[in-house]
Order: C-alpha cells, then structure tokens, then sequence
C-alpha cells in the first residue's frame, strides 16, 4: 500500500499531461467544445457517445450520465475520471475501462459512484485517496481490475461502499489508513482477497456475501486494526474466512462462516476483541478457530460445527475467555455435546439446562466452562428433546416403549408457554413456566400389545414464546416402527442379509456396553445372542 500510495502523484502528472483530454472547467464548460458530452444547464452533464480519452472534472454539484456509454482506455498511466478537490459530483451510468485507474478521487466529498461498470484496469478500479470523505460508491459492478476493484486510503473517512458487485479482482475491496467507512451488501466474489482493512478504525463490514474461490485467499483480513465491526457477512470457500493481526477491540458477530478450505476464523497476536454469535462450519482445515500469541479476547455464542477436534493455535500463557459465565454459557461444539443431566452454575443440581456438563478445555488457561449442548438460539429460546427406549419393536413381542422428554428453557428470561405431547393412545396438554436454564423432564409409555404394522408418531410440541427465533426445536416428529420380528436394517420392508448382519455385528453385546442398540434386542432381553439371531433367521424373507 506504501508502494501504491507513493506511485499515484507521479501517474497524475503524467495522466495531467495527456493528450485530447476532456474537461468539465469550473465555469460549467467542456473543453474541448467538440466533446461528446452534452449539458443544457451546466448541472447534468450525459455522453453522447462512447468517449476514447480520459475526463477531468474541475466543478462541482454536477451529475455526469452517462446513458450506458464507455469511457475507453488503452492501459496507459492515465485514469478514466478525474475528482481532485470536489463537492457533491455524481457520476452514473458509465462503463470505464482499460486505464491505470478508471475513476479517481482525491480530497473529494459528498461524491457517488453509482450504476458503472468498473472493469480492466492496470492498477486498480475506484480509488478514494488524500482526505476524501463522505463519499458513496453503490450498485457498481467492479471487475477484472490487475490490483484491486475499489480503495480507500490516506485519511479518506466516513466513506459508504454499498451494493456493488465485486468480481475477479485481484484484492475486491481494501480501507487503509482511514476510519469510519461502512462495507455493507456487497456481493464479493472469485477475488485472490475478500476484504482487507490495515491501519483502520471504526469501520462497519455488515451483510456482505464473499466467495473467493481461491485456496490462498483471505475472506476477511484486518491488520493493525481497532474498533471495526464486522456483522452478517457470509464467507465461504476462502483459505481463512476471517484473519486477524496484532488488531485489537473489534467485534465480530453473526456473521456465517462456512466451507473454507482451511479455518474458519483466526486470530493471533490479536487481543480483546469480542467474538460472539457466529456459524463457522464445515471448514476443511484444522478448526473453526485458530488462536496464537492472543489474550482477553470473549469468544461466546458461536457455533463450531464439523471443523476439527480442536482449537489450533498457542494459547499457553495467554488467556481468553470463552464463556460469558452462568447462565449465559459458552459456545457450541459440535464434537462435545452431552452429558446434559446437571445444571446450576457449578453443575451439580439435578436436571437439564441446555448446558454440557463437562468443560470444553482448550488448555489449562482456556476453558469453556458452559459449552451449549445446541447451537446458540439467544435470550428467547425454549425447545423439545425427545428419546425413546426404542424405535423398532417386533410385531407379537408386546414390549413398552419408554419416550422421555424434556423441555428446556435455554434462554435467559424465565418463560410461560405450552406443551404438548401425542403418541398412539396418549395425549398430553399442559402450560409451564420455566426459569432460565431450567427443565420439565416427562416421561411417557407406549405399550405395543397387540398393535398392527406400521409406524406410529411421537409428536412433541412447545409454543414458541415472545421474540423467539430459534423454533427448529420447538416441534419434533419421531416414530415408532412395528415390523416383521427381525426386520431392524434401515431398510426396512423385508427380513433380509442386512438384518442378519446387523445383528452379528452386535452379537454379545448388553444394555450396559457403550455401542448398545436397543433396536437389535429383537426379544427385548437386553443382550443380543443366538434367541435374536433367530428371530431372524426364521422370518428370513418376510415382508413387513
């Protein structure tokens, strides 16, 4: 950026010493005369015709249109559109290709750049440098620039960049060195780099969507960086989807990071930054988080789904935080998810809040003390879980199915509301009221005497309460098959090979054996041994 930075003067000048330039001159004229820019009332200035030399704009509260046109370049060091020192300039509806820079902006405000195609550079698409402010660039599409689609840098504040699509770029969007600038609905995609902000403040990355494509390609980059936010951007198929250095106080919540190819987010030498809320799943890499040579940063909320086993990074003598306490709780991860038997901020008081009673423990100094037993629903948040003893009994066995289930308040106000429960010849209705974390444990009993084939449904159901948005647990659908005894593979329909071999696979083994599947216990005897072998063999051949 340094580099970049100290070229632009020298390209000015030589661009200033173009040849058959076009200027807008400060007394509304155009020069020369025979341009084919067209103005009835020195305010709206519109192309006439695709224009082959660069534009330089010397007045200001004017609109140039223009009207789908192009403005041609030939890769020379000369910019398309020229704003130094300008007011409230607006520039629409053009296509600008093929120079160094095809609009430029230096010490220019209340300026937009709206509806152009911004393509074919050398350098870079839209650059806004030298203290240029309050500027908004939306409903662009910038794309195939050599270094980078749209810049801010060099005190340039309080800028928007909204709506604009960004493509195939070598860096989409960039900020450096400036403060105050919002990211915001940008569609960002097939860039060598998403988002880099560098010697930045108070930035707002919000609702962007940035889809790289490219195994070395950052989602998101801050370097040297405080007090930015970065909120509901989807990044995916980036190396890392966020990347932090030695960049402190930024807030980075709700935003979805998923399917990247080696993390989902990481941090290092990075400190008190506030990490929360956030779906990072399914990255190919080592984890949904990274975190090397940081401390006091809160990391809470957040879902960890499908990444690796474990934190990677050097978190030993550095200390973050990643739970904000009892009964807020921790983070989700997917790979430790029970038991959930205990509550209470010590874990040791009989029933169920949602909470994992063991520790998820990063290193001796980084413990989630509360991880989330589901994904992180907020401070409205009520939910079913429903078990049943078994979900396939053989027909004529006349065995009771036991159905537990609980219903839990996982939010952080206590709440009143409804349940409901339905299984074949038991209806239950009844209203609660739940503290926070707390539960309602019920159990219900189905007794298979005499019942048909077929499938029988367990519906349990809670009324979501005020504010709720988390509901996918609020409603579950189960069943309960009565098939042909020995019909237990998941296919199910007939008694064949696969039933048999499910049932050698688990031979010998007891209810009290940690691989126990109870649908195998054809006899309900609770051992799998030749009686259910059997039972098989027998049927062997029969549809249900």
């Amino acid at each position: 950026m340094v580099v970049f930075s100290a070229s632009i003067t020298a390209y000015l000048m030589r661009a200033a010493k173009a040849e058959g330039e076009i200027r807008i001159r400060a007394d509304g004229s155009v020069e020369p005369p025979s341009a084919a820019i067209s103005t009835a009332d020195k305010i709206t200035y519109v192309l006439v015709e695709d224009i082959n030399n660069s534009i330089i704009v010397e007045r200001d509260n004017i609109v140039i249109d223009g009207e789908g046109h192009v403005i041609q370049g030939t890769h020379a060091e000369s910019i398309g559109i020229t704003l130094i020192g300008r007011s409230n300039v607006t520039i629409r509806h053009v296509t600008v290709k093929a120079f160094w820079c095809d609009i430029y902006l230096e010490n220019s405000s209340n300026c937009q750049i709206s509806e152009c195609i911004v393509t074919d550079t050398s350098s870079v698409g839209i650059l806004l440098d030298g203290f240029s402010t309050f500027n908004r660039i939306d409903l662009n599409n910038v794309s195939y620039n050599w270094n980078g689609g749209i810049r801010i840098g060099d005190s340039s504040d309080f800028n928007d960049v909204c709506s604009n699509n960004v493509t195939e770029n070598y860096l989409a969007i960039s900020i450096s060195g400036s403060a105050n600038n919002t990211l915001e609905e940008n569609n960002i995609t097939m860039n060598r780099l998403g988002v880099s902000i560098e010697f930045s403040s108070n930035t707002m990355i919000s609702e962007n969507r940035i889809v790289n494509g490219y195994r070395d390609a950052f989602g998101i980059y801050l370097a040297s960086s405080a007090n930015n936010t970065i909120v509901g951007n989807t990044i995916t198929n980036s190396s890392d989807g966020l990347v932090m250095f030695w960049s402190s106080q930024n807030v980075v919540f709700r935003n979805i990071i998923i399917q990247n190819y080696y993390g989902g987010i990481y941090l290092r030498e990075s400190s008190g930054n506030t990490i929360c809320e956030n779906i990072v799943s399914d990255n190919e890499g080592n984890s949904g988080i990274s975190v090397s040579y940081c401390s006091n940063n809160s990391i809470y909320h957040n879902s960890f789904i499908n990444n690796g086993p474990r934190v990677y990074g050097n978190t030993s003598g550095y200390v973050n935080f990643w739970d904000n306490g009892y009964p807020d709780g921790g983070n989700y991860w997917s790979s430790h998810i029970d038991p959930d038997v205990f509550k209470g901020e010590s874990q040791n008081e009989a029933g169920s809040d949602g909470i994992v009673d063991e520790s998820y423990v990063v290193d001796a100094e980084n413990v989630d003390r509360y991880p989330l037993t589901k994904s992180y629903g907020g401070v409205y948040d009520v939910g079913v879980r429903v078990s049943a003893s078994r979900t396939i009994v053989a027909v004529g066995y006349n065995v009771t199915v036991g159905i537990n289930v609980t219903v839990i308040n996982y939010g952080l106000r206590t709440e009143s509301f409804r349940f409901m429960f339905h299984v074949y010849g038991i209806d239950y209705d009844e209203n609660l009221t739940l503290e926070s974390r707390h539960s309602g444990k019920f159990v219900f009993s189905l007794d298979t005497t005499g019942l048909a084939r077929g499938n029988y449904t367990i519906w349990a159901d809670v009324d979501s309460v005020p504010n709720e948005t988390a509901v996918l647990d609020n409603t579950f659908l189960g069943k309960i098959m009565i098939t042909s005894a020995g019909d237990i593979a998941p296919a199910y329909g007939v008694v064949d090979i696969f039933d048999v071999v499910r049932v050698a696979l688990s031979f010998g083994l007891s209810c009290n054996d940690p691989n126990w599947n109870p649908d195998v216990d054809i006899n309900d005897d609770q051992i799998i041994d030749i009686f259910d072998m059997v039972a098989v063999a027998i049927h062997f051949g029969i549809t249900s």
